[in-house]
């Protein structure tokens, strides 16, 4: 008979799981949530998710959407101590957001509450009396660093000396039904045209206050604390002929009173008693010519096939008056560019209409991480 065994199994206890921090909660304006929604808008959007971004800087909560093409950052108070998480921030996922927001955002002066534990992966938003809850999944990525797109250089072109080219931190008011009527006629004019010939994003309005470098930025005065910055689009190709009908006038009176400036600077460095104002005079007087050159090259003038060569330099005092005068279509043709080149072209150069801007879209950088 062979003897029995057993054997005996030691359990140590494990050591106890570390708490969960307690779950901290932060009120924020259901409106500001709302327009976040509609910039991270995955539907025509060129972000790599649809997120809205949580966090908190300077005492104060921010709300930060990007479609990688706009940039809408609101702020609001914070009642209270700021939730720790809000240090890193959240993102929260958009996908049926908006509907939910609906449900809690009615009525005036709306809130929603966001109550989330540190280290977790979900969010509580409910309204304020906790009557509606939903919970909201947060997305593992890094939000693009957006505050570098709040610099000093979006707002003002700055030459070598620190001096602003152009008009500095001047805001020019647009009435929201006049921008969104905008909107409209682009819609109806574009409906007008071949569907392969449309854009996904709608048809490309241009501005003429800004350049391809700088965002348009835009700010709502009836709410503080909230600003939307639009990345401009690359667009290549000139003008059509029709357009440049229509803008010439503008550019005749531009080259012209730049040309004044540059002429009366040579006066100076010509009268100047010294090399050193001499020297000076000339450098305003070329830095205007820089700027009659720059202008020519995106002057409203067809570019595309023959175009005739500029009108040959009168002396000052037989200049045609200036409501006959065009720019020249070549800005490489003479150093120094008249502000003057025949309207008429001869019928044998008839221009076909030039076709539509080919579109190259600036993006805010998303960058992902492993969930």
């Amino acid at each position: 008979m062979s003897k029995e065994s057993t054997a005996l199994a030691v359990i140590k206890p494990t050591a106890e799981a570390e708490p969960l921090p307690a779950a901290e909660s932060v009120t924020v304006p259901a409106s500001i949530m709302l327009a976040a929604e509609t910039v991270c808008d995955l539907k025509g959007s060129q972000s790599s998710y649809g997120a809205i971004y949580v966090h908190a800087r300077d005492r104060r909560g921010r709300v930060v959407s990007t479609d990688g093409a706009r940039l809408f950052i609101a702020s609001f108070a914070i009642s209270g101590k700021t939730p720790s998480w809000m240090s890193s921030g959240l993102l929260l996922d958009s996908t049926g957001l908006k509907a939910r927001l609906a449900m809690i955002a009615k009525g005036e002066e709306a809130q929603v509450k966001l109550t989330h534990v540190k280290g977790t992966y979900r969010v509580q938003m409910t309204d304020v009396d906790g009557d509606i809850a939903f919970n909201l999944e947060t997305v593992s990525a890094t939000f693009p660093e957006y505050e570098k797109i709040i610099e000093a250089d979006s707002f003002v072109d700055l030459d070598n000396d620190g001096q602003a080219r152009g008009h500095e931190w001047k805001p020019i008011g647009i009435g929201s039904g006049y921008l969104k009527q905008c909107g409209d006629i682009a819609r109806l004019l574009d409906n007008g045209r071949p569907k392969s010939e449309r854009e996904k994003t709608g048809m490309v309005v241009r501005a003429f206050t800004g350049d391809q470098t700088r965002p348009v930025v835009f700010d709502f005065p009836g709410w503080p604390g909230a600003v939307l910055f639009v990345m401009p689009l690359k667009l290549a190709g000139g003008f059509t002929k029709e357009t440049a009908a229509l803008l010439a006038p503008a550019v005749r009176g531009s080259i012209a009173a730049l040309k004044a400036h540059s002429t009366r600077w040579l006066q100076v460095a010509k009268a100047a008693t010294t090399d050193e104002e001499r020297a000076d005079a000339i450098v305003k007087s070329k830095a205007f010519q820089d700027r009659i050159a720059a202008l020519m090259e995106k002057a409203p003038v067809v570019t595309i096939g023959k175009t005739k060569a500029p009108a040959e330099a009168e002396p000052a005092a037989e200049q045609e008056p200036a409501a006959e005068q065009q720019p020249p279509a070549d800005p490489a043709a003479e150093p120094t560019p008249e502000p003057h080149e025949e309207a008429a072209q001869e019928e044998g150069e008839a221009q076909e209409p030039a076709p539509g801007p080919k579109v190259k879209r600036q993006k805010i950088r998303v960058q992902k991480e492993a969930a």
